[in-house]
C-alpha cells in the first residue's frame, strides 16, 4: 500500500500542511486524515508514539497549524518543505543564536 501523503516519487508534495491536533499530536493533512509524526502521551495522546494516521478531527477547533516552536517541542526534525507550506501555516524563519 502506498503512502497517500507522498507523490509517485515517494516524497511528500510542497503544499503539505502541518497541523498539531488536541496539543498532543504534531502531524500533516492527508485527505481526511492526518499522518502522525510524534505524539505524546504526557500530552493526552490517546494513541501510539508510532508515526501512522488519525482521523481528522471533527472539531475545528482540536487542530491548529504547526510552527517551528512544534517541531523543537515534540523533537522532530524541521521538514524541507515547511517553509514552502500553503497559506495558513505558520512557517517562521529561524534566528541564528535563538
Amino acid at each position: 500500500m502506498t503512502n497517500p501523503a507522498r507523490n509517485h516519487d515517494g516524497q511528500r508534495p510542497s503544499s503539505t500542511r502541518y497541523v498539531v491536533l488536541h496539543e498532543h499530536t504534531l502531524g500533516y493533512l492527508s485527505g481526511s486524515m492526518v499522518g502522525v509524526l510524534r505524539s505524546s502521551i504526557l500530552r493526552g495522546a490517546p494513541y501510539t508514539l508510532e508515526p501512522g494516521v488519525v482521523p481528522l478531527p471533527r472539531d475545528p477547533a482540536a487542530i491548529r497549524d504547526a510552527t517551528l516552536k512544534d517541531f523543537e517541542d515534540f523533537r522532530v526534525a524541521v521538514p524541507p518543505d515547511f517553509g514552502n507550506a500553503e497559506a495558513g501555516c505558520a512557517a517562521h524563519e529561524i534566528q541564528p543564536g535563538t
